[in-house]
Order: C-alpha cells, then sequence, then structure tokens
C-alpha cells in the first residue's frame, strides 16, 4: 500500500518476531503455580478465561497493527499536518465510536460501580497510552512505517517486566518466555535494520549479503 522497500532480510525479522510471540505465549501458562486460597470468602478471585483472551488479544493485534498504516498513509497526504492535528482527529473518532458503547445501561452501572483502586490503574493506563500514541503519530509523520512499527515491539520487554512486578501470582516468567521475547525484539530489529548496515557490521559475505538484499515488494 506505501510501496516501502520489503527485503528477504525484513521477511527473516518479521518470522523471529512471529516466533518469538508465539513461543512467549505457549510457554506462559507453563509452570504456573495454582492459586492461594482468598484470604476471606469475600475477597474475589481471578479466574483467567484463555480462549477469550487470546481471541480479543488478536483482534487488538490486527486493529492496532493495521492503525499505524491508515496513520502513514494520511500523513503521505497531509504532509503540512501536525502531529497533534493528526492524533487529536484520531481522537475524536475513537471517542465518537466508543460511545456507542455506552447506550447500554450496562455499561452505565459498569463504569459506576468502579472502585476507586481499580479507577487509579484505568486512569493511568489512558494517561500512558494518550502519551505513546503521540510518540506513534509523531514517528510516522518523519519515518517510514517499516521503521516505526517493528521498534514497537519493544514495548514487549517493559510488558514482561512490569508484569512481574505487578501480577506475579497471575503471570510466568521463565526461560522460554525470555527466549522467545529476546528473539521477538531481534526480529523487530532485523526488519528495521538497512541490508548494507547489517553486512557491514558483521562483514557478511557478498553472496549472503545480496541474498538478504533481495526486495519481495516496494519500489
Amino acid at each position: 500500500t506505501l510501496h516501502e522497500t520489503f527485503t528477504v532480510l525484513q521477511l527473516v525479522g518479521a518470522g523471529l518476531m512471529l516466533g518469538g510471540s508465539f513461543v512467549t505465549q505457549r510457554n506462559a501458562n507453563r509452570g504456573t503455580a495454582a492459586p492461594a486460597a482468598p484470604q476471606s470468602s469475600a475477597a474475589p478471585v481471578f479466574r483467567p478465561h484463555v480462549v477469550s483472551g487470546y481471541l480479543f488479544a488478536l483482534g487488538a493485534a490486527v486493529c492496532y497493527g493495521a492503525s499505524p498504516l491508515m496513520a502513514r498513509e494520511a500523513f503521505l497526504h497531509a504532509p503540512g499536518l501536525g502531529t497533534a492535528a493528526g492524533g487529536c482527529l484520531a481522537y475524536a473518532g475513537a471517542t465518537l465510536f466508543f460511545s456507542l458503547f455506552m447506550l447500554k445501561p450496562a455499561a452505565w452501572r459498569d463504569v459506576l460501580g468502579t472502585s476507586r483502586d481499580n479507577l487509579a490503574w484505568f486512569l493511568a493506563a489512558a494517561v500512558l497510552v494518550a502519551i505513546s500514541q503521540a510518540f506513534v503519530y509523531a514517528s510516522l509523520a518523519v519515518a517510514p512505517l517499516m521503521v516505526v512499527t517493528p521498534i514497537l515491539q519493544l514495548s514487549l520487554v517493559f510488558r514482561l517486566m512490569l508484569s512481574q512486578s505487578i501480577n506475579r501470582e497471575h503471570e510466568v516468567m521463565n526461560l522460554a518466555v525470555v527466549i522467545g521475547a529476546v528473539t521477538a525484539v531481534l526480529g523487530s530489529l532485523l526488519v528495521s535494520l538497512q541490508t548494507d548496515q547489517l553486512a557491514a557490521w558483521f562483514d557478511l559475505p557478498p553472496a549472503l549479503a545480496d541474498l538478504l538484499r533481495y526486495r519481495l515488494a516496494g519500489g
């Protein structure tokens, strides 16, 4: 769609990103300790729904993966548009779309029934997401999508570290998860690198460099 260059090196990096993500998710549930008994009968117990979680995460990945493409396309057709203006338009559209869910009476009951402890987490997440999207739009306005999007995979490292410090009872950090995360990050770096840079750093044979430089798509 954007006519950006896609080489064999980026194909290898994309494969590592996808494989590392699957390895991380597949092994995240292994070795999970049984949840401790609640201190009282009134204490809430978290019961994960794995299948629903996979489906919702897949939908989020598809939508979140397609949204930078649309933002980059918009900036290409409106080069004078400021980052703040683009983000404002995008968030206004998202607010209007999400307001449709608030037409259900049950949604209002859930919002009003949110405890203060949970409300603080939701508000903190909203602020961080808004800041991150501002950086995403700023990067898409000046850099190719094939460079920006893979670097976003580095967020996996932060998620793993924070999950261990906040949700240690429900998240598992084992060797397979670490290997999968490192593999995904390595793949993202390969996608964002130029083949000539990689060949110069590691003194690759000319035949291998030419193979990795071969264009599968783009001009």
